[in-house]
């Protein structure tokens, strides 16, 4: 019995962070940032993953099947052929594999990002009504423990009551950091579909359509330690990140 699944996206070209192998595959604390989604996760009860791949998909595969010999675990790849489009491209590749787990909702996070455990453990156990909202995201709070955060380059939320109002790099009104953390409903394929149809192939430009539906929520993981691996600081910033 599946207990939940988390699709890692995994699809990228690492133009920023270019050491030649994918960024999934660097290390810190001697795991690859995919064992390290691995342990992380199972350690607050997933039990099957799906790694969207791309762009040198096979050292991917390698790094999966090593994985399959250690954790006691399910872990399927799904091959994006349009890795150079958009993020939401590889969100919408996991559709049939959602579909087949017959998952009623799913994790859902970038194989670049990094978390500790409390931000995990304070984002699974949130309260969450998928007959309301179709996706929930990890928002942090701006302040002291997250000022390594690349404020040109993080994607800035602006969120009242619990919900999501806009969201964007770009925004200079903001209340939250998003964190790269979901949990969405199957419904977000719909919603992926229609922005297609106008030619809008972000993760973001998704969850916008939503929120103007008031069906895309937040949950606070304030105070929790994470960051995204976009650049060779933030992977330095990234090597004393616990697994706590």
């Amino acid at each position: 019995m599946i207990k939940s699944g988390c699709v890692i996206l995994a699809a990228g070209k690492n133009t920023r962070l270019d050491t030649g192998k994918p960024k999934t595959l660097l290390k810190i604390n001697g795991q690859t940032l995919l064992e390290r989604h691995i342990t992380l996760f199972t350690n607050y009860g997933v039990d099957h993953f799906c790694v969207i791949t791309g762009h040198n998909k096979e050292a991917i595969e390698e790094e999966i099947k090593r994985l399959l010999s250690i954790y006691p675990v399910t872990i399927d790849s799904v091959f994006n052929d349009q890795f150079e489009f958009e993020n939401g491209l590889s969100v919408y590749k996991a559709r049939e594999w959602v579909k087949k787990k017959d998952l009623k909702s799913f994790l859902l996070t970038m194989a670049d990002h990094v978390f500790n455990g409390s931000l995990i453990s304070a984002f699974t156990n949130a309260e969450k009504d998928f007959h309301k909202s179709n996706l929930y995201l990890a928002v942090d709070k701006p302040g002291p423990h997250n000022q390594h955060i690349d404020l040109d380059d993080v994607t800035k939320v602006l969120g009242k009551e619990g919900l999501i109002s806009r969201i964007g790099k770009e925004l200079t009104e903001y209340n939250y950091f998003d964190t790269g953390l979901f949990e969405m409903s199957p419904k977000v394929f719909d919603a992926f579909e229609a922005c297609f149809a106008k030619q809008q192939y972000s993760i973001s430009n998704m969850v916008y359509a939503l929120a103007a539906e008031n069906k895309a929520a937040l949950t606070e993981v304030i105070g929790s330690s994470w960051n995204d691996v976009d650049n060779l600081d933030d992977y330095q910033n990234s090597l004393d990140l616990s697994l706590d």
